[in-house]
């Protein structure tokens, strides 16, 4: 039998719910992510600023309502046992992301409140996380895309799951370079920390999404070993 046909035949319309509900907090992470990139490419004003971290809050809290249900629904015993902890471990991840997302409209808004950016320095370090926040974007379209393959093709899951690695690899180049223009250039420590913590956030989401991907088909093969 082929793998397609192991998967489409295990998973139960219960278990194809939840992971339905776990892309939901994708496309959460995926609005937070398209709200925020603008402020890494072009300055903004504070009162546009303070308005996208309210937005960005809102999708956070939506998203905290979404994973305690996730924990109730698994907790009630919707899930086979041999994918209950990983399935968690999952939900936790896709949960981050939105935290992380959160954590970087916040330290824009006080960036711009108190660091009083921008200078040439910050320029080009905001412009790297924006090439970041960019791959994020392409490695969250795909993350779901894994998510849905997951139910008819675990090759399909597979590629797509290269392809993440793929784009961590080349976000882990950026970071590299946004760190050697933040700890070459003479700054202040508050502006230092400031763009040392974005950098660094937003690099872990990538890392968060590879993870995910690997998780999840783990979870699968071992299932149908």
């Amino acid at each position: 039998m082929e793998w397609k046909n192991w998967i489409k035949d295990f998973f139960r319309p219960a278990e194809k719910r939840l992971f339905d509900r776990v892309n939901d907090l994708f496309d959460l992470s995926f609005q937070a992510n398209e709200l925020i990139l603008p402020f890494f490419l072009k300055e903004r004003s504070l009162e546009e600023v303070r308005s996208m971290a309210h937005k960005v809050a809102k999708l956070e809290r939506e998203g905290d309502k979404i994973t305690r249900s996730l924990d109730i629904e698994i907790s009630s015993g919707s899930l086979a046992p041999p994918l209950l902890e990983d399935f968690k471990r999952i939900v936790e991840y896709a949960d981050e992301v939105l935290d992380k997302l959160h954590f970087m409209a916040r330290e824009l808004n006080r960036g711009i409140a108190y660091v009083k950016l921008m200078n040439e320095v910050e320029a080009k370090v905001y412009s790297l996380i924006g090439e970041i926040l960019k791959k994020g974007k392409e490695a969250n379209i795909k993350m779901r895309k894994l998510l849905v393959s997951l139910g008819y093709s675990i090759e399909e899951a597979r590629e797509i799951a290269r392809d993440i690695e793929a784009l961590e690899e080349e976000v882990d180049e950026i970071k590299n370079m946004s760190l050697d223009i933040i700890y070459s250039s003479p700054q202040n420590f508050l502006i230092f920390h400031h763009l040392l913590q974005l950098t660094m956030v937003a690099e872990s989401i990538l890392d968060i999404y590879e993870d995910i991907s690997d998780l999840s088909i783990s979870l699968v093969k071992a299932l149908i070993s």
